[in-house]
């Protein structure tokens, strides 16, 4: 006797889907079956925007050296945005997998912008903090905090973010295509 609902759960993340698995529903069993692929879909949608994140600094690196990059200034470009996509994918992004959360890619591409912003966002304002905090002591007397991190995510955005941005939504809609 066929199973007419078939719950699959994790125990771990506790994510569970719900499908009929019939004969009449192949679709939908297909769906269900990808989804059994992805048994951990925060751990997935995490390492899949660290990946993405990882690609600006890659591509930096191609340009300026590995060998001429100092140790701080890869730690500051590649790992940091990539722990922070990791966290936002596993807190946003995961959703791109659920199919009752994101009906879309353009769906699926807004998510992904919204991890990426939000990590470019973040990583603007550590390095504000860093600056400002560890830099000369004459400039926080006149230097208001606010008016430092809009500059940095202002001129980051400009250099760097907006592509940076473009690829997370890029990546949200690959991870939506691949997974579902």
């Amino acid at each position: 006797m066929p199973l007419k609902n078939l719950a699959t759960a994790c125990e771990l993340c506790s994510y569970s889907e719900a499908g009929n698995l019939s004969r009449e529903a192949d679709g939908e069993s297909r769906r269900i079956s990808r989804m059994v692929a992805v048994r951990h879909p925060r751990l997935t949608a995490a390492f899949w925007f660290a990946c993405a994140a990882c690609v600006p600094g890659l591509i930096l690196f191609l340009f300026i050296g590995w060998r001429q990059a100092a140790t701080s200034f890869a730690l500051v470009v590649t790992l940091l945005p990539a722990s922070l996509s990791c966290f936002f994918g596993a807190l946003i992004g995961w959703a791109i997998l659920d199919s009752s959360r994101v009906m879309s890619g353009l769906e699926a591409f807004v998510r992904g912008l919204v991890v990426a912003f939000l990590s470019f966002a973040t990583v603007a304002a550590l390095i504000t903090l860093a600056l400002f905090y560890f830099g000369p002591s004459s400039d926080r007397v006149t230097t208001n905090i606010i008016v430092a991190f809009m500059t940095v995510l202002i001129y980051g955005f400009v250099l760097v973010g907006w592509w940076a941005t473009l690829l997370g939504g890029l990546a949200g809609c690959l991870c939506y295509v691949k997974y579902r």
